[in-house]
């Protein structure tokens, strides 16, 4: 599953170098192109109660919970991911 979020702002936002629109897959797109191409995650942390074992592909300084994490991965065909144990969330 994907987590995305859509945000409602009271103003226009300028975009830059740093903040820009972001353009997702269609419902069609071939999920394996992407595989082995770099790729960043971001998220604050795991839900509450869940205990991951294993962090597939994960390159990045964890922070704690509260604070946003930022990791840098490679994409992982579905396939693989789903012949992992114990595949963590961004599997």
């Amino acid at each position: 599953a994907n987590d995305i979020a859509i945000v409602s702002l009271d103003a226009p936002v300028d975009l830059s170098r740093t903040v820009a629109p972001v353009c997702l897959p269609t419902a069609s797109t071939d999920p394996d192109q992407f595989v082995d191409q770099p790729a960043v995650i971001l998220g604050w942390g795991r839900a509450p109660g869940s205990k991951a074992k294993h962090h597939q592909q994960l390159t990045g300084a964890a922070l704690q919970n509260g604070e946003l994490q930022q990791a840098k991965i490679s994409i992982m065909s579905n396939l693989d991911c789903k012949a992992i144990e114990t595949p963590s969330k961004h599997c």
